[in-house]
Parts: structure tokens; sequence; C-alpha cells
């Protein structure tokens, strides 16, 4: 069993924290798994993974900590099961249920 998914948080977080110093309490979690899907392209054969980032800022006026939730999607370039490189050609024929 791969530590895939542990070392892709354990990334997600430094990376958080190197964009987001003032803040503390840094927290990554990848939700789940999804086909992307696009208006003009349809269904697309890349997948990508929804990420909760939280954090806390402190205000820098008033002093005060506040909780923050940021809510953003990691586009693979490869499957994240096998490693193959995925492309716009591997769309499934029909969008998932």
């Amino acid at each position: 069993m791969c530590n895939c998914r542990k070392e892709l948080t354990a990334k997600l977080l430094e990376n958080t924290k190197k964009r987001l110093p003032d803040s503390t309490g840094h927290q990554v979690e990848i939700e789940g798994l999804a086909f992307a899907m696009t208006p003009k392209l349809g269904v697309i054969g890349r997948d990508y993974l929804p990420v909760t980032i939280t954090h806390t800022v402190k205000n820098k006026r008033t002093g005060m900590e506040k909780r923050k939730v940021e809510k953003v999607k990691l586009l693979a370039s490869y499957c994240p099961f096998c490693g193959e490189k995925q492309t716009i050609d591997d769309a499934p024929d029909q969008p998932p249920a």
C-alpha cells in the first residue's frame, strides 16, 4: 500500500505554511476524488482533488485571530492510482453519476 495521500497532504501543508507565514494552526485535508468537467470540453479524463486549507490569521489592526478556510482544487496530471499520464482523450463516454 502506498503513502501517496499522506505524502501529498504533508507537501500541501508545507507549501501552505510557506505561502501563509503570518497565519497559525495550518491544516490541510484532501477530501476526495472526482472527474473534472468543463462547459466547453464536457468530462475530461483528468482527476482533481478537492483540498481544504485551514489557517488562523491575526488582524494587524486589532490583534484578533480569525479562522479561515480555503477550498481549492488540485488538478492531477497523472492518475492518482496508477501514475499514468492523463490526457483529454482519456475522457469517459458518460459523465460520472
